[in-house]
């Protein structure tokens, strides 16, 4: 059903949504760079933290879009779920245009 492609894309935490976003990156064709960037404080379930970049397309494009997933609540949730959106139904780019996740 096409409800459950669009919940598909959401996840209920932190870590199940960084491990989504991973996954669907490395295993992505659009996607040309990954970066891991640990941050110096834990969660607030003790876990680790990273900010993780990922870049799609030309990075000398004139139009860049930036697909930021939030900071802190229920934007995250949401940011998330449209990047992993964004990675697992594009295939290809016009030549002028980077994406920064």
């Amino acid at each position: 059903m096409y409800a459950d492609a669009v919940l598909s894309v959401f996840s209920q935490r932190y870590s199940s949504a960084r491990d989504k976003f991973i996954n669907n990156v490395e295993t992505s064709s659009i996607i040309e760079r990954l970066t891991h960037h640990p941050h110096p404080l834990k969660g607030p379930k003790n876990e680790k933290l990273f900010c993780d970049i990922a870049w799609a397309g030309n990075p000398k494009a004139e139009n860049i879009i930036v697909l930021v997933s939030g900071l802190h609540g229920v934007e995250g949730g949401a940011g998330s779920a449209i990047q992993a959106d964004f990675v697992t139904r594009y295939r290809r780019l016009p030549p002028d245009v980077c994406v920064i996740l």
